[in-house]
């Protein structure tokens, strides 16, 4: 079995802008990197790859489905009711 790697970049300067962060300037940019690096790998567990994937096929399965249907249409009304015609 041919096993791939898959890179995943992360922009820091811009995730650490998003909490008021400018690692341009800050004397510890390089240690926030980094934890921020071991973060993401904790974060990233098979029981995660397994839930992603899951609902990737999940996705694919209802997108297909729509593109079956009949030419039926529907109106929601208020209330959360559909009128299917």
């Amino acid at each position: 079995m041919k096993t791939t790697s898959h890179t995943i970049e992360i922009d820091a300067l811009a995730a650490f802008k998003t909490i008021g962060l400018d690692l341009r300037i800050n004397p510890f940019a390089e240690q926030c990197v980094e934890v921020l690096h071991e973060h993401l790998n904790e974060c990233i567990t098979p029981k995660l790859l397994a839930n992603v994937l899951a609902e990737a096929a999940g996705a694919k399965k209802k997108r297909r489905r729509k593109s079956k249907q009949t030419g039926l249409s529907a109106e929601i009304h208020a209330g959360g009711q559909a009128d299917v015609r």
